[in-house]
């Protein structure tokens, strides 16, 4: 079960200038297991740079858009991501986008954005 259970209207949004137009929110997370679910928030025309995570990803797009290989994704689209495998660039349109990702261990933005590595280190995860 993990560690961390939230109710995401009880969590502020972290932002960093390392990543701007992002925010994230934490919602749920195993320790042990490092596994962790989030809310991303994209503002319009962000574009998210290709990247790779050392676990698998999924993400569900909840509100606005993005386009990734040439095709407009909107609410309801759910990628899924192997481990290693190279994802983006995601631009989003004019409304931004919300989107919950769900990662099978760490995912590597802890280390583009200070804030969520503190937030971690804060209980006791890193």
């Amino acid at each position: 079960m993990p560690d961390v259970i939230v109710n995401e209207k009880d969590v502020e949004w972290i932002r960093t200038p390392a990543l701007p137009g992002i925010a994230v929110k934490m919602l749920a997370l195993d320790k042990e297991t490092k596994a962790h679910a989030m809310l991303v928030r994209w503002d319009p025309g962000v574009v998210f740079p290709p990247h790779s995570h050392a676990c698998l990803e999924q993400q569900y797009g909840l509100e606005g858009e993005c386009k990734y290989e040439g095709k407009v994704y909107g609410p309801g689209t759910h990628f899924i991501f192997p481990a290693g495998y190279e994802h983006g660039p995601f631009k989003t349109g004019d409304k931004g986008r919300v989107s919950l990702h769900i990662f099978s261990g760490l995912s590597g933005l802890e280390e583009k954005m200070p804030e969520v590595k503190e937030y971690l280190k804060s209980i006791g995860v890193l």
